[in-house]
């Protein structure tokens, strides 16, 4: 990412406004230039979710994403396609699920 490049992603409303965490994490074709192709999820306004349903997500850019979700740093360069949940345990520490192979998101090194 260069630093002249606008990239950006579409978050639910309930978590721009703090009122809840990301949950669900997919990857899709991007809709244009500058769209990463992140749809961003918490569930909570949600319900069940749509992934075609974008009436409820705010375009947010990278830096205003990674301040909500630090964990989206090593997630960015995901491929489209994926498909991750986060899990919170009361440990604090936060548990990215990848929903297409059944296990732990494996980080891509480099």
């Amino acid at each position: 990412m260069t630093g002249s490049e606008q990239v950006t992603s579409l978050v639910s409303s309930d978590v721009v406004s703090g009122g809840a965490p990301i949950r669900w994490a997919f990857r899709r074709e991007p809709d244009g230039p500058g769209d990463t192709g992140w749809r961003l999820y918490s569930g909570a306004l949600d319900g069940d979710i749509d992934i075609e349903d974008e009436g409820r997500l705010i375009e947010l850019d990278y830096a205003a994403v990674v301040a909500i979700e630090p964990a989206m740093v090593a997630l960015w360069s995901t491929p489209v396609g994926a498909d991750l949940q986060f899990i919170r345990p009361e440990s604090g520490d936060v548990l990215v699920w990848d929903n297409s192979t059944d296990k732990p998101f494996e980080y891509l090194a480099g």
